[in-house]
């Protein structure tokens, strides 16, 4: 009987534990930066970034880190294309005083862009 409450409790709690997990997944993905460009007012300086968001979208919070380190938290916007990207890259935006800032960040084979939300401050 004991054996059998045991085992119950093992398996009810494994089952929480690969529900939490898929509840909260996290896309990870990585960026190559080659120029300096802002993203909401954070300069971001040429190398390499991590870019995490959680749930497929349409709205996200996106996370870029460089190391283990976040160096910028924005609102994105996960949008759907119709065919696979054949290559990872950003589309920068380039404001009247000559500032680049990060508009879009797409992945190479993923089906979606992520697209930066205006931060309500001009660059």
């Amino acid at each position: 009987m004991k054996a059998l409450k045991l085992s119950t409790m093992l398996f009810a709690a494994s089952l929480l534990l690969a529900c939490s997990a898929f509840a909260t997944k996290a896309n990870k993905k990585t960026m190559h930066l080659y120029e300096k460009a802002k993203v909401h007012g954070t300069l971001l300086e040429p190398g390499d970034y991590k870019v995490e968001w959680n749930g497929s979208g349409p709205k996200v919070q996106l996370k870029i880190l460089q190391g283990n380190d976040t160096v910028a938290t924005v609102p994105a916007q996960v949008v759907a294309e119709n065919t696979s990207n054949d290559h990872d890259g950003y589309v920068l935006k380039t404001a009247k005083n000559g500032t680049k800032s990060i508009d879009e960040i797409f992945f190479s084979g993923a089906k979606y862009q992520l697209k930066i939300q205006p931060s309500g401050k001009s660059s």
